[in-house]
C-alpha cells in the first residue's frame, strides 16, 4: 500500500497550497451569507494537520465534521491530532465511507461541503465517486477536489496525455484538446475544466432540480502541479443570484493564471506587505530600494496573491 501524503510533505508548509485555501475559503465565506448553511457538515480528509478543518470552524462556523484517513497509523494519528472535539474521525477509502456516511438520516437534509482533497492523479475510481457525490449532493451543499496534475502522472508525452484524459472524461469532452493544452502548467487548468464538466454532466444525469454552479477553478504548483475545482448546488430561489456572484470581477473562485507562490524568507515578505497595494504595480526597480531583488514574475505573483501569502517561521527555545 502506498504511504499516505503526509509522511512525506508537510502541508502546512506549502505557500500556493496555503494561497490556494485562502481563496477558497474567500469564497465560502461569501456563499455562507446567502446558502442556508445553519447545520452544515464538513466532510474532507484532514490528515493529521486539519488545516482546512480549522478554517471551516473559525470562518464558517461549522461544527459537524467528520475526516476520512484511509491508512491505520493516519487514523490513529488524526484521531490524536484532530483539533476540536466535535471532529468524527473516520477509518477507510473514501468510496466506501461517503456513500455510507451520506445515507445516514443525520445527513439527509443536511448541505454538505465536501472537499475530497486527493493527493493522487485523476483515476477511474475518482470519476466513478465523484458522480457518485454529486447524485447525493443536497441543496446548497458545495464540492470540492482537488488533484494532482503533473505531465507524468497522465503520460510520457503529450500524445498518451491526451489519450489518457480521453479514457478519464471520454472522448466527447476531450475531443476539442490539442498538444499545447496539455503542455506544463496548462495541463492543470484543462484537467480542471474537465473535472467542471463533469460535475455539470452528473448534476444533470441524476436530474437534479437546480443546476450545479462552477464556483472554483484553482490551479497552483508547489512541488507538484494540482488544481482545484468546486461547485455549488443551491436551491432554486438562490441560484440566479448565485451565478451572478461568480461572474463578479473580485470573485475569489477563479484565477487568470496558475497559483506559483515565490519562495520569500519571513522579511521579505513583511517588506513587501507593508508596500501594497500601492497606487501602481511595484517594480524591480522599488524592490530594489527596498534593500533585496525579485523576478518581475515572482514580484507579479506576490503582488496577485499577497492577502494569502503566508509567513513561516520557527520557533527556538
Amino acid at each position: 500500500m502506498k504511504p499516505p501524503s503526509f509522511t512525506a510533505i508537510n502541508y502546512s508548509l506549502r505557500p500556493s497550497k496555503t494561497i490556494q485555501r485562502g481563496l477558497v475559503f474567500d469564497g465560502l465565506r461569501r456563499l455562507q451569507d446567502k446558502l442556508q448553511w445553519r447545520n452544515a457538515a464538513y466532510i474532507g480528509f484532514g490528515s493529521i494537520w486539519f488545516t482546512d478543518f480549522i478554517l471551516a470552524h473559525k470562518i464558517l462556523g461549522i461544527k459537524r465534521m467528520v475526516s476520512i484517513e484511509q491508512n491505520l497509523i493516519g487514523f490513529r494519528r488524526a484521531r490524536f491530532n484532530r483539533p476540536y472535539r466535535f471532529v468524527e474521525v473516520k477509518r477507510g477509502t473514501s468510496d466506501v465511507v461517503l456513500p455510507s456516511l451520506l445515507g445516514q438520516a443525520r445527513f439527509v437534509n443536511t448541505p454538505t461541503l465536501l472537499w475530497l482533497d486527493y493527493d493522487c492523479e485523476v483515476k477511474e475510481s475518482i470519476v466513478e465517486e465523484l458522480r457518485a457525490v454529486v447524485a447525493e449532493a443536497k441543496d446548497d451543499s458545495v464540492i470540492l477536489v482537488t488533484v494532482d496534475t503533473s505531465e507524468k502522472r497522465y503520460g510520457a508525452n503529450p500524445r498518451q496525455i491526451l489519450e489518457r484524459l480521453a479514457e478519464l472524461f471520454g472522448s466527447r469532452s476531450t475531443r476539442h484538446l490539442t498538444r499545447s493544452d496539455v503542455a506544463g502548467l496548462q495541463l492543470s487548468t484543462t484537467i480542471g475544466e474537465l473535472l467542471l464538466t463533469l460535475l455539470d454532466n452528473a448534476s444533470r444525469r441524476a436530474s437534479k432540480p437546480n443546476p450545479s454552479i462552477r464556483a472554483f477553478h484553482l490551479p497552483y504548483q508547489d512541488k507538484a502541479s494540482m488544481v482545484t475545482i468546486g461547485s455549488v448546488f443551491p436551491h432554486e430561489a438562490l441560484t440566479k443570484e448565485i451565478r451572478q456572484s461568480m461572474l463578479r470581477r473580485d470573485w475569489p473562485g477563479f484565477v487568470t493564471e496558475p497559483i506559483v507562490a515565490p519562495h520569500l524568507t519571513s522579511k521579505e515578505v513583511a517588506v513587501l506587505q507593508a508596500a501594497v497595494p500601492g497606487r501602481g504595480n511595484l517594480t524591480r526597480s522599488d524592490v530594489r530600494e527596498l534593500g533585496f531583488d525579485l523576478e518581475e514574475e515572482q514580484l507579479r505573483a506576490f503582488e496577485e496573491h499577497y492577502r494569502h501569502y503566508p509567513t513561516f517561521a520557527q520557533i527556538l527555545s
